[in-house]
């Protein structure tokens, strides 16, 4: 079996783009409100399972709040899936 043509390896990947998506998402809201604790608390729970589970780092983490997404995500989009 071909790795890169695993049903597993793909549903990794997506969920990893789809957290990157949320907690960008999340982060340009709590710019518009800083206070909203509930927004907060989502962020806190996003980026820990950003880097406990899917190993990005502190850098990827500030990569999504100004890009989106991770750089190697942007620069390697093959590799995703």
């Amino acid at each position: 079996m071909n790795i890169k043509n695993s049903n597993i390896l793909r549903s990794w990947n997506m969920e990893r783009i789809e957290y990157q998506r949320r907690y960008s998402k999340l982060h340009k809201d709590s710019v518009k409100n800083p206070e909203d604790r509930y927004i907060l608390g989502q962020i806190h729970e996003l980026k820990y399972i950003l880097v406990s589970f899917f190993g990005l780092t502190e850098d990827e983490l500030e990569e999504i709040q100004k890009d989106g997404f991770a750089v190697r995500d942007i620069e390697h989009p093959d590799k995703l899936i």
